[in-house]
């Protein structure tokens, strides 16, 4: 999943495309992925396992957008 991290005061937010977190994106009877790992490509010691993983976000099936908080240890990124 490709995506970018948007900060907004201070309030860090992880935006990607929502069709990379349904199964059959196509499909009315797709299947929404209950959590999504965020995958880095550096070493940060600040960042622990759990907070690469999301268990919550907004989505747009229509806009094809997904959006989800983050640790404010993104916000440095």
């Amino acid at each position: 999943m490709s995506g970018f991290f948007y900060q907004k005061g201070v309030q860090t937010y992880f935006v990607a495309t929502t069709h990379s977190i349904i199964d059959k994106w196509q499909s009315q009877e797709a299947k929404i992925a209950n959590k999504i790992k965020i995958s880095l490509n550096f070493y940060d010691p600040d960042i622990k396992k759990e907070d690469v993983i999301i268990k919550e976000y907004y989505y747009s099936r229509y806009f094809d957008v997904m959006v989800a908080k983050v640790s404010s240890k993104f916000s440095k990124l």
